[in-house]
C-alpha cells in the first residue's frame, strides 16, 4: 500500500511539474501536422471541404497523402515524415525551389512542416488557399 501511495505521488508530482512547464513533449520539434488537422482548419477558414480520394503517395516518395475537393477545385496534399533523411530531403529541396518535379516535370508546391500541397494553382482562390495551407 505504502508503494502503491508513493508511485501515485510521484505520478501526480510529474503531472504538476510538466502542467506548470508546458512539456507537452521532451524535443524541441515543432508538432507533426496531420493530413485530417489539415482538413479542418480548411472548414475552419471557410472553405467548403467536399470529396476525399486516396492519391498514390508512394509516386512521389511521401508517406501519406490525399486529393481533397476544396470548394469544388482538386487539391492534392502530401505527408512526409521528416525523421527519414530523403523524405526530409525532399521536402527541403521542394520548399528551396516550390517545385516538386514529377516525371521530371516541375509541379508548382507549397510546403508546411511535413505537408506538401500541389495542384492548387487552378483553384479560383488561389491565393487564399495558400494562406489557410500556411496558415495551418
Amino acid at each position: 500500500m505504502r508503494r502503491l501511495s508513493g508511485i501515485l505521488m510521484l505520478t501526480l508530482f510529474s503531472a504538476m511539474i510538466c502542467a506548470q512547464t508546458g512539456c507537452s513533449t521532451l524535443s524541441n520539434e515543432p508538432p507533426r501536422k496531420t493530413i485530417p488537422g489539415l482538413f479542418d482548419h480548411f472548414k475552419s477558414c471557410g472553405f467548403k471541404v467536399g470529396k476525399v480520394e486516396n492519391v498514390l503517395y508512394q509516386a512521389v516518395k511521401a508517406s501519406d497523402g490525399i486529393v481533397m475537393y476544396i470548394d469544388g477545385a482538386k487539391v492534392e496534399v502530401y505527408d512526409y515524415n521528416l525523421k527519414l533523411a530523403k523524405q526530409k530531403r525532399r521536402v527541403e529541396q521542394i520548399a528551396k525551389t516550390g517545385k516538386m518535379n514529377i516525371l521530371t516535370i516541375p509541379v508548382p508546391a507549397v510546403v508546411n512542416g511535413n505537408l506538401v500541397m500541389l495542384t492548387y494553382t487552378r483553384h479560383p482562390k488561389i491565393h487564399e488557399i495558400i494562406k489557410a495551407f500556411k496558415s495551418f
